[in-house]
């Protein structure tokens, strides 16, 4: 949740898609020191929303269409986990 500052709502636009890793599911969790996914990897402005499968293969995300930049369009990227780290291939 992001604060609004003033009256409506507020919209707030990132550039990128951080992650973080833990050996058991309640925690504690590590961010990772560098952003998976960020505006300008394989040619994609604003990437956010990722959702994959455990174990790699395929992830799937959305990012700005080239076609208006203001649509979104969903992008796919293969990816493996490497060294506690998420590596797309």
């Amino acid at each position: 949740m992001f604060p609004c500052h003033g009256p409506g709502p507020s919209l707030v636009f990132m550039d990128d898609v951080s992650y973080a890793t833990s050996s058991s599911l309640g925690g504690p969790y590590i961010k990772s020191s560098r952003p998976l996914l960020v505006t300008g990897d394989y040619g994609v402005t604003a990437p956010g929303g990722t959702a994959s499968v455990d174990g790699g293969g395929h992830l799937v995300f959305h990012a700005r269409c080239e076609s208006d930049g203001l649509s979104r369009c969903m992008f796919q990227v293969g990816w493996k986990f490497e060294n506690r780290e998420v590596l797309v291939t």
